[in-house]
């Protein structure tokens, strides 16, 4: 986790993810960045979700992201491809909790 501005100085948090799976793409890393605007929490709730946190907690608005505590925890994290300056590359579309490994799988 880091945290910094958009380019119209908005407050936003990336996260960057290490990839295990699939073997062929293992260490290469996910950089998600996600704004920190009301209306944009979602995407920051999902992913703290996905990752264990209690959601009630964070409704209520009473939670403090430490990054050190989320070295080493596992998701599951979709993604798709798309072009960019020519090149192709992983955009993250959906996070889950490590359980649903097996739903994401099965299609």
């Amino acid at each position: 986790f880091s945290s910094g501005t958009s380019r119209n100085g908005n407050a936003t948090m990336a996260i960057t993810y290490t990839v295990q799976e699939p073997e062929e793409y293992a260490n290469r890393k996910l950089r998600d960045t996600m704004s920190l605007q009301p209306q944009a929490l979602f995407n920051l709730f999902n992913v703290m979700g996905a990752l264990g946190e209690d959601v009630q907690e964070l409704k209520n608005g009473k939670f403090q992201i430490v990054p050190e505590n989320y070295i080493g925890r596992t998701v599951v994290v979709s993604t798709r491809l798309e072009e960019y300056e020519g090149r192709e590359r992983a955009r993250i579309r959906r996070v889950q909790h490590a359980d649903s490994w097996e739903e994401v799988t099965s299609f």
